[in-house]
């Protein structure tokens, strides 16, 4: 059942709210088990652009804003410098865990890479050396 309030969804800011922080098209549609088994492809795509769309609103960013991003570094990881088809599925939004800020655009292996560090540079700088020194 509809209910109101003062925020837009998180899903759709331009349709009017629903449930649950999402608009109807969300709530409703592909969770729907018998839309969703006669549909899957159709739902999996709406909770894709769903999801990105409430990531990149998480810190700041709209379509626009990720395209220039992505221009801004070329289309390339901002640590290993690889484009995203030599290197896993995509660029996605790197943040730091513990003031939720955005840092950049990094390809899934180093983001991943960042987060079994902790993010801690030093260790991290502690892998490169370790690195440097089994080469020799």
């Amino acid at each position: 059942m509809p209910s109101k309030s003062l925020s837009p969804p998180a899903c759709h800011p331009e349709k009017p709210y629903y449930a649950k922080g999402l608009c109807v098209t969300c709530y409703v549609g592909p969770k729907a088990k018998g839309w969703r088994t006669k549909n899957p492809d159709r739902a999996r795509e709406i909770s894709r652009r769903c999801e990105r769309g409430r990531t990149l609103r998480r810190f700041g960013l709209d379509e626009d804003k990720f395209d220039a991003l992505v221009a801004a570094q070329e289309g390339r990881c901002a640590i290993c410098r690889q484009k995203p088809g030599e290197r896993g599925p995509g660029l996605v939004i790197d943040h730091d865990h513990q003031t939720n800020k955005f840092r950049g655009l990094l390809c899934d292996f180093c983001n991943k890479g960042l987060g079994q560090f902790r993010d801690n540079s030093d260790t991290l700088l502690q892998a490169a050396e370790y690195l440097r020194r089994s080469r020799q």
